[in-house]
C-alpha cells in the first residue's frame, strides 16, 4: 500500500445559531472528539497518504472564539489545515477544512 492514500469525509454540526438552520442537541465537543478519534483511526493505517475532509456547519466565519477553541483541539493531527468558507444553497454558512494527517510517531 505504499502508494495509496486513505480519505476521510466528514460533516460536523454544531451548535452556533443561525437563521434558517435546524437548532441540534448534541454537543459540538462530542462531534470534535469524534473528527479527532477518526484522524487517530487514520494515523494507525498502513496508507503513505492519509487526508481528512470536514464540512463545519453552521459556522458563520473561521474566526468565531468559540470555533477557535474547537479547531485548536484538531488542527495538531495535521501538516496542515486549511480551508474554504461557503453557503449552502439555503443561506446557512459553513467550512469546508482539508489536509494531510501527521504521521504517527516511530
Amino acid at each position: 500500500m505504499a502508494g495509496l492514500c486513505a480519505i476521510e469525509l466528514k460533516t460536523m454540526n454544531t451548535n452556533y445559531r443561525c437563521v434558517g438552520a435546524i437548532n441540534k442537541t448534541r454537543p459540538i465537543t462530542k462531534n470534535v472528539e469524534k473528527i479527532i478519534e477518526d484522524i487517530e483511526k487514520l494515523k494507525k493505517s498502513k496508507y503513505k497518504y492519509r487526508m481528512m475532509i470536514f464540512v463545519v456547519f453552521p459556522l458563520p466565519g473561521v474566526k468565531k472564539p468559540e470555533w477557535i477553541s474547537h479547531l485548536d483541539k484538531i488542527r495538531p493531527n495535521f501538516k496542515e489545515l486549511n480551508c474554504m468558507q461557503f453557503k449552502f444553497k439555503n443561506g446557512i454558512p459553513g467550512v469546508i477544512y482539508y489536509g494531510f494527517i501527521k504521521s504517527q510517531p516511530a
